[in-house]
């Protein structure tokens, strides 16, 4: 049976707070991973070198506002949808 966890970090924690910038890098890693893009490609897409492009990924550089429209664009989906946690199936 499936249980589903509203998941803003890549672990379950009900004491952390998520910022919105690790939940926009959780969901740009986690969509780039499904449509199987690399940071090559992001770089690209941002106008930045693949290093600043990397840490964005990563999270430890925040995605601007325009970025997010940007990115969203790129990925085909929402800025909401960058924006907000996603749900998550998580076994039981």
């Amino acid at each position: 049976m499936l249980l589903y966890a509203f998941l803003e970090t890549q672990t379950i924690s009900m004491t952390t707070k998520t910022t919105l910038s690790e939940v926009v890098a959780t969901n740009v890693r986690a969509e780039m991973a499904a449509q199987g893009k690399s940071v090559a490609a992001l770089a690209t897409c941002l106008d930045v070198k693949y290093g600043a492009a990397l840490a964005r990924k990563k999270g430890s550089t925040p995605f601007s506002l325009t970025e997010v429209e940007k990115v969203a664009r790129w990925l085909g989906m929402s800025e909401h949808a960058l924006l907000t946690p996603r749900l998550t199936a998580v076994a039981a």
